[in-house]
């Protein structure tokens, strides 16, 4: 038997933790599983305040000033950049001097630069003299990333954050529910019914054993987490609970798991479950509730949880060295993915685009299935092509034209991108490879509705997004006009046929597509609303009736999978004016008045970027 202290040890109180003694104990339990020495404090000892405790500092100052170091390094690079751009663009091009001898032309110049000298033959001799120009081209985003920009404006806000004594507020209409069995229904449905995901990070077959031998099910993290998870799926098939009651399932099972991570964060033995349970929470956390500084927090435990396994040499079993790559890849995506909504000012922006912390190689186990096999390869394909340095180049122009809104950009990076597709596209194994030719007009012939189309979807939503990025350049003399103008339609025809590849692809193997990721569904629909948005800015185009059917389908299959009483009626939106003004106004803390806000926020964000987008999918009368 035990009972909390009313006043903390000097360590617990250091490391803000619970005291617990056991009766009759010299030191508490905490003390006692660290091996440490338990100091007592006196209640009236006036000497041993929080004042005094170094450690329980929060550290801001020194972050600030950490910050305002970074900012002016930053600054002085810059400067150095500005200054070596200037001393480039003063260094004369070369001339040549030529010869006719014997019909042959001859060079006489003297200390020839072979390099300069063949770009320079390319140069004259191309009928496109523009492409030769050092000078880099400008160009505007044509339009905004409405379900990203949605993201960032909420996150302006403070949406109420229950504490817990509003999470066990009685919502459900039951009078009684028995938890405990609702573990198990939540659990068998995660375990069985739970289609795979495309970043599994629950080895299944090991955790069903452990469930099973679980003693108290009310004290175990990662199952209160899995519960967690399931409640605030959309998929979750419990037909006589109300959102509003899920929601209030969720957050009585996020309550406990709560209470259970806090006391086992520091405990080393526990690393592993701390990480497991932080990773099945971030989809609770920042996508329905959209509580972005909590899972932020977490993120940042679990990132440091990461490092400190990889510094200390922890032996792991193959299973569990598995599980930890890709908790520690999601934990990097989460952050990644958090930086950019939330935009805080001392973040670079230069690492929001950066995609080597992403690109790992992860191991398969060897009975999971075919699905999941599938998924984590083509996951180290991709991540294999993020770090070849083509794409770290074409990702910093995308950096600075989607960030900046404005910027000048090099055109022989975009020039190059069909090859470099292509023979990353060669590369994929057989499975993954559904096509010879994935940018052929019949791609998808063959495709059935249980192939995996992971690989295809990733090459043409990258493939949208790059070159819908192109399609307002800014022509700046006549000697580019041609050039730009043969470059720009080319940039329109690859991101509307990548377009009609994604919607076609979806719809043919629909299922495998939205069920078993909603993830996957909510960056693919994001990314088509922005490349049809940018497309919109192009007065010349015109589609046919045909893909107005095909993009009305695979939004109205994408918005079944939200709850049904989380569409916001158009008339009360706010994205819509937010959207306009770029500013977060305060009537979007509507989304707050939701069971589950940040399904609100993706239904209505999205259905402002398909009712502006209207204009475009209805073809013009002849």
């Amino acid at each position: 038997m035990s009972n909390r202290t009313k006043t903390p040890c000097f360590e617990c109180r250091k490391r803000r933790r619970k005291c617990v003694w056991h009766r009759y104990s010299l030191v508490c339990q905490r003390c006692a599983q660290r091996d440490i020495e338990c100091v007592p404090i006196d209640d009236h000892n006036s000497s041993l305040t929080d004042d005094d405790d170094a450690r329980s500092e929060d550290g801001d100052q020194d972050l600030q000033q950490w910050i305002n170091d970074i900012l002016q390094l930053q600054h002085t690079a810059q400067q150095l950049e500005t200054t070596l751009d200037r001393i480039r663009s003063d260094i004369i091009d070369p001339s040549w001097t030529f010869h006719i001898v014997n019909d042959q032309l001859r060079l006489e110049s003297g200390n020839v630069n072979l390099f300069q000298y063949g770009e320079a033959c390319f140069r004259y001799l191309s009928p496109f003299a523009a492409l030769f120009h050092k000078e880099p081209v400008t160009f505007e985003c044509a339009a905004l990333h409405n379900l990203l920009e949605g993201f960032r404006l909420v996150s302006q806000l403070k949406l109420e954050h229950n504490t817990a004594a509003s999470m066990t507020t009685p919502l459900l209409t039951e009078p009684c529910i028995d938890f405990e069995k609702m573990m198990d229904t939540l659990v068998h449905f995660y375990i069985h019914d739970h289609p795979p995901q495309v970043l599994p990070i629950l080895h299944i077959p090991s955790y069903d054993r452990h469930y099973k031998s679980l003693r108290d099910k009310m004290a175990c993290p990662i199952t209160l987490a899995i519960c967690v998870n399931a409640a605030s799926s959309p998929m979750l098939p419990m037909k006589g609970y109300t959102a509003k009651e899920r929601r209030a399932i969720g957050d009585f099972f996020f309550h406990r798991c709560h209470e259970v991570l806090f006391d086992i964060f520091d405990d080393p033995e526990r690393r592993l479950d701390v990480l497991t349970t932080i990773s099945l929470l971030y989809h609770y956390l920042s996508v329905v509730r959209l509580w972005f500084t909590e899972a932020r927090r977490l993120a940042t435990i679990a990132l440091c949880i990461c490092d400190d396994i990889q510094r200390s040499g922890l032996e792991l079993t193959p299973i569990q060295h598995a599980m930890f790559q890709r908790q520690h890849l999601q934990s990097r995506y989460v952050m990644h993915f958090l930086d950019l909504v939330m935009h805080q000012a001392y973040i670079n922006e230069e690492d929001l685009f950066n995609v080597e912390p992403f690109a790992m190689e992860l191991e398969i186990l060897e009975d999971e299935s075919n699905t999941v096999e599938w998924n984590i390869k083509a996951i180290n394909h991709v991540s294999r092509l993020c770090l070849s340095p083509y794409f770290l180049l074409i990702m910093n122009q995308l950096r600075n034209i989607i960030c900046n809104r404005h910027a000048e950009l090099n055109l022989h990076v975009f020039l190059r991108f069909e090859a470099i597709m292509r023979e990353w596209w060669k590369s994929l194994p057989d499975e993954l490879r559904v096509c010879d030719d994935p940018y052929s007009p019949n791609a998808l012939d063959g495709i059935k509705k249980d192939t995996n189309i992971t690989a295809l979807l990733v090459l043409h939503t990258i493939t949208a997004l790059v070159h819908a990025s192109i399609l307002k350049p800014q022509i700046r003399s006549s000697t580019e006009d041609d050039f730009l103008h043969a470059m720009r339609q080319r940039a329109l025809t690859m991101t509307m046929r990548s377009l009609d590849v994604i919607t076609r692809a979806s719809l043919a193997s629909y299922e495998h597509t939205f069920v078993y990721s909603e993830i996957l569904a909510f960056g693919i629909m994001g990314h088509m609303m922005y490349a049809m948005a940018c497309i919109q800015e192009c007065p010349e185009v015109q589609l046919s009736s045909q893909s107005k059917i095909l993009f009305s389908k695979i939004f109205k299959g994408f918005s079944s999978f939200l709850p049904s009483d989380h569409r916001m009626p158009s008339s009360i939106s706010p994205m819509a004016s937010a959207i306009t003004l770029h500013h977060a106004s305060p009537t979007m803390c509507l989304y707050n008045d939701y069971p589950m806000p940040g399904y609100a926020l993706i239904s209505d964000t999205l259905t402002v970027s398909f009712d502006r987008l209207q204009s475009l999918l209805t073809p013009f009368p002849h």
